[in-house]
């Protein structure tokens, strides 16, 4: 935490940036936030910015995010506000196998209702109802 300089979105990006090593660019629409605290760890959790695409990579921040008191109100909640109406297509538009696997990944390390992945995997069961 020390490391961060500043951490902000533009209508364009999430933009972390650091003193000592190079910053983080994640364009919206290409990430979502969520909180992972393993019940066996010490660690009072991180952040994960997973990234989507062929390359889909994690990047961990301890506790960058999770400075509220009211996790309702917290930093990456109201990012993943933000980045939503980027994101969802995103999420409605893969196949099954894909979205699962992205799913099932999020929801075995983390409380699932800190993300939309649920209201996608909702909306996408309605959509194969139709």
């Amino acid at each position: 935490m020390a490391n961060i300089k500043r951490i902000y979105v533009t209508k364009e990006k999430l933009v972390i940036e650091y003193y000592i090593k190079n910053d983080l660019v994640f364009p919206l629409g290409t990430f979502f936030i969520y909180y992972r605290c393993l019940s066996y760890a010490i660690s009072p959790g991180h952040i994960v910015i997973h990234t989507f695409g062929d390359k889909a990579k994690e990047h961990l921040e301890h506790n960058i995010f999770n400075q509220d008191s009211d996790p309702k109100n917290s930093f990456f909640v109201r990012i993943n506000t933000i980045i939503k109406p980027h994101v969802m297509p995103y999420l409605l538009s893969l196949s099954d196998e894909e979205f699962e696997k992205i799913f099932f990944h999020v929801n075995a390390t983390s409380n699932i209702n800190t993300t939309f992945l649920k209201e996608a995997m909702e909306l996408r069961k309605e959509k194969k109802d139709e």
